[in-house]
């Protein structure tokens, strides 16, 4: 419970002002907090969430590629066989 009313005062810290230097220090301590907090847990704030490239996210993960392998060569097979017209 802690470390969740850390997360909301890491937001209000950058507001509220003061050193650079000293806001970056509390913020680095804090985010290694949080990730310690959250590294078991299923899903995570977006901050602490690995960044992706765009052609990462755009990607499909293995389980949809395996799916659309095999539909695309079920496809391939039928519209081959039945394409073909015997004169």
């Amino acid at each position: 419970m802690e470390l969740k009313v850390e997360l909301s005062q890491k937001w209000v810290a950058k507001v509220t002002g003061g050193t650079v230097s000293k806001l970056s220090k509390i913020q680095v301590t804090q985010n290694v907090n949080l990730r310690k907090f959250y590294t078991d847990k299923r899903n995570k704030p977006l901050d602490l969430q690995p960044k992706k490239t765009r052609g990462m996210c755009g990607r499909l993960n293995k389980h949809k590629e395996d799916l659309k392998a095999r539909s695309s060569s079920r496809s391939k097979v039928c519209t081959s066989t039945s394409s073909r017209v015997k004169a």
